[in-house]
């Protein structure tokens, strides 16, 4: 705990600098300390993408920040004296109730950031995606030593920038610092007792469900992050828009994209106050242009460098692109073809064979923890309209619902998964707290018992493997005193690596795992033997180093002849 507070401390001073950073370069004065802090680590964004096509996230990475961070405060030296005298301000005008609260939050979320996540998703590519960026940034062809690595997200490169790895220390946890921030600024509005429709206000009662997103660097909470903020600032200034409130809406999506592209839905937003604006210069549309152009040419540029397909895990328009490192059609139709869109709760046989109602039913009923959620989602369809029938200015809310559709329906055609349109039920949660009048009356008793469940599963943390459909053993951990200092490794599987040798390509597998793609946190390169070995069978494919002296030139791959 007290090491992870010393590194927000050091990631929230970087984002001020880099705010100051991101408001000199866009030319346009920024009041909203939130904002500030988003557009910082925006900055952060592209800086660290930009860093990782050249090398890893080492102690050279971590000098040149430093050195960022002392000639940025020397620049804006006042404005940052300014900035903390401000935040010290805020703060200290809170009552002695709500500063305790935050306080006690804190505590809570750096208990939990230092306690042990239990996603699938973090011991099969999470762990292993933030090792290769820490060591080598992005690495030509990586997805052809493990299609999982070649989701490579936007928000992992941010955890990389911040995790501080050459320390021989697990920081996992820069969703728990967002969060927290997310926290403060909520408390903020509560104290001024803000009478319009405030979507943060609320988000303090749901920490001891959003802080589950926070114990691994899940893309799903930089979607979570960017989507509510970018939907608060839309209601916001939907009326009266400034130029400001169009650039910052634009790089807030943008920003979602890089980390996700399943963020898609969230372009409405910035769109409808492209079009609201009434008055628009050529310079203007110059300045969105060049933003899209940069970030597009991040995210097409990593993609062609780790998968060699531009808009992974889309083939789309690969055809045009002739690269020795590019995921063979064999490999990538053995997990990305269209015809296997349901199979992560159909076999093949069943999506084949099943009308469209039983998949469905398939679908809504995979598993204890997708049936609430997916349940959640049809309802919503149905539910919101007539919550918003219940609001002024209606015209507005009515494109949140838009972009809500828009998105399922993107994900029927792409991967109909829940986690995937998961920022909305936060979004209308919070909402629905807005407008309800009981809720508003005992505010502060729903923020403190949100704050009890996340005590409780801080000590009694939820077995994921009793929520799913499938025989996973993996296990959360409860908060251990040791952890008080120095916070959990950040993979739960414990276990041994042994060495084996495919052509020039030296590996390490875990000894002991329970499920196919599991590779845990052993070193570079890893990936579970029996994945390997399975999808070779699979495909007739194996990676293979581009040198093999040299692991960090990257990986192609090669086919292997049929076996008689």
């Amino acid at each position: 705990m007290l090491l992870i507070l010393i590194s927000w401390c050091y990631i929230f001073i970087t984002l001020v600098n880099f705010g100051f950073v991101a408001t000199k370069i866009l030319q346009f004065p920024l009041q909203n300390k939130l904002l500030h802090l988003v557009l910082g680590l925006s900055i952060i964004l592209i800086t660290s993408h930009i860093w990782a096509f050249f090398e890893g996230f080492g102690i050279v990475f971590h000098i040149f920040l430093l050195l960022s961070n002392v000639f940025i405060a020397s620049v804006f030296k006042l404005e940052l004296i300014q900035f903390f005298k401000e935040i010290q301000r805020t703060l200290f005008h809170f009552s002695r109730t709500y500063q305790i609260f935050l306080l006690v939050i804190l505590l809570l979320f750096l208990a939990k950031s230092a306690s042990m996540g239990s996603f699938i998703d973090n011991e099969n590519y999470y762990v292993q995606t933030i090792k290769w960026l820490n060591q080598y940034g992005f690495v030509k062809g990586l997805a052809n030593f493990n299609l999982l690595l070649g989701q490579t997200s936007g928000w992992h490169v941010l955890q990389s920038a911040f995790s501080f790895h050459f320390l021989n220390i697990d920081f996992n946890d820069i969703g728990g610092f967002f969060l927290f921030i997310l926290n403060v600024y909520a408390f903020k509005l509560a104290y001024r007792k803000s009478q319009s429709i405030q979507l943060l206000i609320w988000l303090p009662a749901l920490n001891w469900f959003i802080l589950e997103f926070c114990t691994v660097p899940s893309p799903d909470f930089g979607i979570i992050l960017f989507g509510i903020i970018l939907v608060s600032l839309f209601l916001k200034t939907y009326k009266n828009p400034t130029k400001t409130d169009a650039y910052i809406s634009f790089i807030l999506f943008l920003s979602a994209i890089l980390i996700k592209v399943t963020a898609i839905g969230l372009f409405i937003f910035p769109m409808v106050l492209l079009f609201k604006l009434e008055k628009k210069s050529l310079f203007f549309y110059l300045k969105n242009t060049g933003l899209l152009f940069l970030f597009a040419l991040l995210w097409i540029g990593k993609n062609l460098v780790i998968s060699g397909h531009p808009f992974y895990p889309s083939n789309l328009l690969s055809n045009f692109f002739e690269l020795t490192h590019q995921v063979p059609d064999a490999l990538y139709n053995f997990s990305l073809r269209k015809d296997k869109l349901f199979e992560f709760f159909a076999t093949t046989k069943e999506v084949k064979s099943l009308s469209i109602l039983a998949l469905f039913w398939r679908w809504l009923t995979y598993s204890k923890v997708s049936m609430f959620f997916n349940i959640s989602l049809m309802l919503s369809i149905f539910v919101i309209p007539f919550l918003i029938t219940r609001l002024k200015s209606k015209a507005k809310f009515w494109w949140v619902y838009a972009s809500f559709v828009f998105q399922l329906i993107f994900l029927v055609f792409t991967s109909p998964q829940y986690r995937f349109a998961i920022h909305y039920l936060i979004i209308f949660c919070v909402l629905f707290l807005n407008i309800n009048k009981i809720a508003s009356k005992y505010r502060i008793s729903i923020f403190g018992l949100s704050q009890i469940l996340v005590l409780f599963f801080i000590l009694f943390p939820i077995q994921f493997s009793q929520l799913s459909s499938k025989n996973y053993t993996l296990k959360s951990s409860s908060f251990q005193l040791e952890n008080v200092v120095i916070p959990i490794s950040n993979s739960s599987i414990q276990t041994t690596y042994k060495t084996n040798t495919i052509g020039n390509l030296k590996y390490y597998s875990a000894v002991d795992t329970f499920y196919l793609w599991v590779s845990g946190d052993g070193d570079l390169p890893c990936i579970n033997d029996t994945q390997l070995l399975f999808t070779a069978q699979k495909t007739r494919f194996v990676p293979q180093l581009i040198d093999s002296l040299n692991l960090s030139k990257g990986f192609f791959a090669k086919k292997i002849p049929i076996s008689n």
